[in-house]
């Protein structure tokens, strides 16, 4: 044969071959692409998955920490009641109001126990409840020495002052939470 139809013949051949190379690199390229862009998408799935569920988080212990302040203010203005209750000779008028502001915070803690709770973990509800309980008997104790005596005796006094002690324990249990709240909102 003659030469330039021989060259002609291999460079022909030669381009073939570097074709089905080149169909074969850009059809491998293409299928990583696609798995590329595929991993792509499942990532950015999986992030906005992990950011909702971590908005979630910080709304429910944005809540609950709103929660807990409430009945923390809350019990401390029954405690400054009381602290008037014991501490003064106050005549009807003022023991009146100090029954009926009493009954209105008290009523405030129980109505929050009640609608809130579901919002709380298991320890911080369980503390609530527990609260809830001491907040029923003192209400009856507290209320009926107000209405029914114009001084308080000293085992009421100590009576009450028991109560007092009592809801500072809770008021204090409940900081630990709003603590522990705190500290998990600014991890998020």
């Amino acid at each position: 044969m003659e030469s330039p139809i021989l060259i002609a013949i291999i460079t022909s051949f030669t381009s073939c071959i570097v074709g089905v190379v080149s169909l074969i690199s850009a059809r491998s390229a293409s299928k990583n692409n696609g798995n590329m862009a595929l991993e792509l998408e499942k990532l950015k799935f999986e992030l906005e998955q992990k950011r909702k569920i971590s908005s979630i988080k910080f709304e429910l212990q944005t809540r609950q920490i709103g929660i807990v302040e409430k009945v923390i203010t809350n019990i401390q203005q029954i405690k400054e009641l009381i602290h008037q209750a014991v501490s003064s000779k106050a005549d009807r008028s003022v023991q009146k109001d100090l029954r009926i502001r009493t009954l209105v915070l008290s009523e405030q803690i129980l109505e929050t126990y009640s609608n809130e709770s579901i919002y709380l973990d298991m320890d911080t509800r369980c503390l609530f409840h527990d609260l809830k309980e001491s907040i029923i008997v003192f209400k009856a104790c507290f209320v009926a020495f107000l209405e029914e005596v114009v001084f308080l005796s000293e085992e009421d006094k100590e009576l009450i002052i028991f109560n007092r002690n009592r809801l500072t324990e809770f008021q204090n249990g409940l900081i630990k939470v709003r603590e522990r709240l705190l500290a998990a909102n600014i991890e998020a």
